[in-house]
């Protein structure tokens, strides 16, 4: 009702005001509602954004390379961000929090600023009348984009295999300093900005999506089969060696499966309502967050490599069963192109 780019760029003041609400915190109750509202307008601006990249790319290439783009750049970020906390903690200092905070939160009402100057001009993207009638009338009658959305939720446990089981992990199972998870994360971040963006230009379309999607699945599964050999009983050096690899696999099994979720997400919502599709499937990385750790720390790291091998079985599963409900989408698409060309026609 009120525009896309409007609403964006009110979530992104909403949050720098979020940000910037954690100088007044003191106490627990008042840092959870201001925790609860930043987020609240983080996770609802996610999906905004992709349409926003949707609308301003066009071209299938240029969209989600801009995709991985930003991703790239939000991971170089985030380390730049953990470097400005860790000297904060040095500093043992109330002010230095206070002051990270504030910059913060002016951080994000430039962006806001510089976002509204860059889309300007910018309009929705309107569904001829003959494919339009082939679509449902809503997101929540879509089976087949529900179907992928969900399976899209079990593909992006490996989040919380990344930041909860293998800390745990290089604890608990490999009797390791937890220093060694802190590098493992950092090559994380360093995998992820040299190979994000190559790995876009090999999602074109659905077909070459879901053939991206299955080498996704692989890499994570070998990734399991090395995380399940880094175990007690074997000199400190082998299971840096077996971790980092596990890491390595796992890393670009993440880069491929977040290119082929955008693309596919993208691909199969009605570009009438893509912001209420592409909302919907955000909402399976809200379902990990909740899912994830308890499936990774009542069940993975106590049954270790069984319940590595029930994650595999997972992963499996779901890139099946997202291969299947996107099966259709490029006839689908085709039939409704053709459709509405013929009936141009048909006026001339």
């Amino acid at each position: 009702r009120l525009g896309i780019g409007r609403v964006y760029i009110g979530l992104l003041v909403l949050r720098g005001v979020g940000m910037a609400g954690y100088v007044l915190v003191h106490g627990y109750w008042r840092y959870l509602v201001v925790t609860c509202f930043f987020t609240a307008a983080s996770r609802a601006g996610l999906p905004l954004l992709q349409v926003l990249v949707g609308q301003l790319a066009g071209e299938e290439d240029d969209r989600t390379r801009t995709m991985a783009s930003l991703r790239t750049v939000n991971n170089i970020g985030l380390s730049a961000g953990f470097i400005m906390a860790a000297g904060a903690q040095l500093l043992h200092s109330g002010v230095a929090y206070r002051v990270l905070f504030a910059l913060g939160g002016l951080a994000f009402v430039a962006v806001s600023m510089v976002t509204a100057t860059a889309i300007r001009g910018v309009g929705s993207a309107t569904l001829p009348a003959a494919k339009r009638a082939r679509r449902p009338r809503t997101v929540y009658t879509d089976r087949r984009f529900i179907t992928v959305a969900a399976a899209n939720s079990v593909l992006l446990l490996h989040d919380s295999m990344l930041f909860i089981l293998i800390p745990l992990w290089v604890v608990q199972r490999c009797g390791l300093s937890p220093t060694v998870s802190s590098s493992l994360l950092v090559l994380n971040t360093v995998i992820t900005v040299l190979l994000q963006v190559r790995a876009a230009r090999y999602a074109k379309g659905a077909r070459a999506t879901l053939r991206l999607l299955r080498w996704a699945v692989v890499a994570l599964a070998a990734s399991s089969i090395f995380l399940g050999a880094a175990g007690h009983g074997s000199a400190d050096w082998v299971l840096v060696i077996l971790l980092a690899v596990a890491v390595i696999l796992l890393t670009v099994g993440e880069n491929l499966q977040a290119v082929a979720g955008w693309e596919l997400s993208f691909l199969m919502s009605d570009p009438d309502q893509r912001p209420q599709y592409l909302s919907l499937f955000s909402l399976g990385y809200s379902g990990q967050l909740v899912v994830g750790p308890v499936l990774m720390t009542a069940v993975v790291l106590p049954w270790g490599i069984p319940g590595l091998l029930l994650m595999t079985f997972l992963f499996v599963l779901a890139a099946a069963v997202t291969s299947m409900a996107a099966a259709g989408y490029p006839a689908d698409r085709e039939e409704g192109q053709a459709a509405a060309e013929n009936e141009e026609e048909v006026r001339t």
